[in-house]
């Protein structure tokens, strides 16, 4: 397991992790962590504490929604980081949004709708 998967299937799983300084401090609330997974974040520590350290939209005041072009693809390179959907709508707001976690409130919302395959309805 890469330390990119260790990350993805420790927040799929409600974990939170935190850097502390030099430290790496995870809140697992559903009690996922297993030996192995401890092991794994052991091994892979070093590459979770630069993971955390960089920029992300929500601290990263120079980052801008993905756009649309940038989600047109397989399933396989966009999924949901909650629910690990890939069906997804684009807002007249030029937002681009989960379809199963976030549905739109009214259809006057919806610019488009994208599938799992990556292909404009």
């Amino acid at each position: 397991m890469t330390a990119v998967q260790l990350f993805q299937t420790l927040t799929a799983g409600g974990c939170r992790l935190l850097r502390d300084g030099g430290q790496l401090r995870i809140q697992d609330p559903r009690r996922l962590l297993t030996d192995d997974l401890r092991q794994a974040i052991r091994t892979h520590k070093a590459t979770l504490l630069r993971l955390l350290s960089q920029p992300t939209p929500a601290n990263d005041t120079a980052a801008t929604a993905p756009s649309v072009e940038a989600l047109k693809v397989p399933p396989t390179v966009w999924r949901c980081r909650c629910c690990q959907g890939t069906r997804r709508w684009h807002s007249i707001y030029g937002v681009v949004v989960c379809g199963t976690c976030h549905p739109p409130g009214a259809v006057a919302l919806v610019k488009e709708w994208f599938e799992d395959d990556g292909r404009c309805l």
